[in-house]
């Protein structure tokens, strides 16, 4: 659960410190949950593995959005977990039920991220500063998260 990834730790075009590009089909066999991707953004241009969870890219350059599916969110609270997160200009709001952290760059040398944490699982998106929160909000909505019961 890292927050705000500085840019100066991230090579151009890569979601994490340390990436390693890997085929697509591969990085969503990996994947807890490959079924969540947003098909509205038809399919990933890229995939990285950052640790345990894999990446996947939509779109190219500093315009790409970065989306990783991650476990072991369980027992998180975002009641107050949210607000270690939360940063300038930040808002928590819902998604089918589901708590999501919207936190724009706060400057050039941070990415814009998006959390949606659903039972012990979260996705997380990413983009560099100068891609709109918006659009990150707008893929968040593509996604096919289950609601809450």
């Amino acid at each position: 659960m890292d927050a705000f990834l500085t840019r100066a730790d991230l090579k151009p075009g890569q979601p994490c410190a340390n990436a390693a590009q890997v085929a697509v089909d591969e990085a969503a066999a990996s994947s807890d949950k490959p079924d969540w991707l947003p098909l509205s953004e038809g399919r990933p241009t890229d995939a990285w593995t950052c640790g345990q969870a894999p990446y996947f890219g939509f779109g190219q350059g500093a315009q790409a959005v970065f989306v990783t599916l991650e476990s072991g969110w369980a027992g998180f609270d975002p009641s107050t977990g949210f607000d270690d997160l939360l940063g300038p200009g930040g808002s928590i709001q819902e998604l089918h039920g589901n708590p999501m952290l919207i936190q724009p760059a706060v400057s050039s040398e941070y990415s814009n991220e998006v959390i949606v944490v659903h039972d012990d699982e979260a996705v997380k998106l990413l983009s560099a500063s100068g891609v709109s929160i918006d659009k990150l909000v707008g893929i968040a909505h593509a996604f096919a998260i289950p609601g809450k019961n």
